[in-house]
């Protein structure tokens, strides 16, 4: 049987922030004003994130999405839309790849396409 408590929100703990840093270097927003910021997107939730993650390529994302596994945190994506239902936000490890996961193919005429 599921419990309909609701959950602890994640905690940031010093082992996290330093297992992110090492995995992300330069890449980790732990302020306050920098998770703050990022608490909300085009719906009317609001959730604080722990961290946000901002991956420069595949292989730190690869590494944060394991730090997250090991430490059992939430991990949410903040990529390119909007959101009106809430999907981006996150009271666990938010993940930004807005900025460096910009390269788009467009392939079989337009059937299909390849985001980085």
């Amino acid at each position: 049987m599921t419990s309909l408590a609701p959950r602890k929100p994640t905690e940031l703990t010093a082992n996290l922030l330093a297992d992110l840093t090492w995995a992300v270097p330069g890449g980790v927003r732990a302020r306050a004003t920098d998770r703050l910021a990022s608490a909300h997107d085009a719906s009317h939730y609001l959730l604080t994130p722990q961290a946000v993650v901002v991956p420069p390529d595949v292989t730190a994302l690869s590494a944060a999405l394991a730090v997250a596994r090991r430490h059992q945190v939430s991990s949410t994506f903040r990529s390119g839309g909007t959101s009106l239902s809430g999907q981006a936000v996150s009271d666990g490890l938010l993940i930004d790849t807005r900025r460096h996961f910009r390269d788009i193919s467009v392939l079989a005429e337009g059937r299909r396409v390849r985001v980085q």
